[in-house]
């Protein structure tokens, strides 16, 4: 029988194959953030993690470029030339008009009070400003299998699935994790929802089972295949904008 990480390269094997690398979420967050960034704007990852996320991606592009998170960022991090704010995206510690882009990598699930949220975003936005947000669909078959599921419990399947690599433990509401509650949540805070882009993303979640693996491929295939059955897709990338 094939040891765990055999099946998990396996896997990686299969997601190479249909998912490539250039069309992977991450890299379309990457390449919206570019097209939106202004060269010497000023860029915010607001819940960017200890290892300052796309702030140290952009720290040679931006005039500015900044990680925030509640967690305490890796000392090593610190030398990349990105900015990292301990704060809480509930309050941003930060001047009106202080940036030109804010991203948000799977961040909104953890969002208690969405509206709330995207109000003090708009504050920190420039005019014009944009947030680039990359989120888990509320209605992804690994989403709703992880609220069914008790948090310890969740903790151990995901780090049997995926390695001892996770390391969120935030709670999760899944209240802006939908294009018609990130609109709803948006335009209470006077911003304007532009565009919700499918992001297929290799069901990670599955790493354990290369036969599980390619079923969740057919799966994206086949709720990727018809617009009435989009939400059911793992991801999406949002794209708002401050009028």
């Amino acid at each position: 029988m094939t040891s765990l990480a055999e099946r998990r390269a396996r896997c990686d094997a299969i997601a190479e194959r249909f998912y490539p690398l250039a069309g992977r979420r991450e890299h379309r967050m990457r390449n919206a953030i570019e097209e939106r960034l202004p060269s010497g704007g000023r860029f915010l990852d607001a819940g960017s993690g200890p290892y300052l996320g796309m702030a140290r991606h952009f720290v040679r592009t931006a005039e500015v470029s900044v990680g925030m998170d509640l967690e305490p960022f890796h000392r090593r991090m610190l030398e990349t030339g990105a900015l990292a704010v301990r704060g809480n995206l509930a309050a941003l510690p930060f001047a009106s008009a202080s940036f030109d882009v804010i991203s948000l990598r799977s961040v909104l699930e953890h969002i208690e009070n969405p509206t709330d949220v995207f109000r003090g975003m708009a504050r920190v936005l420039r005019r014009g400003g944009w947030i680039v947000a990359l989120a888990p669909s509320r209605w992804y078959f690994a989403s709703i299998i992880g609220r069914l599921v008790p948090e310890t419990a969740g903790r151990r399947i995901l780090e049997f699935a995926v390695g001892p690599t996770v390391h969120d433990n935030y709670p999760v509401y899944y209240r802006a994790n939908t294009p018609r509650a990130v609109a709803r949540a948006a335009r209470a805070a006077g911003l304007e929802m532009v565009e919700a882009r499918v992001c297929p993303n290799p069901p990670g979640y599955l790493k354990f089972s290369p036969v599980l693996f390619r079923l969740g491929i057919l799966y994206d295939r086949a709720v990727g295949a018809f617009r009435a059955t989009r939400a059911l897709q793992a991801s999406f990338l949002y794209l708002l904008r401050k009028p």
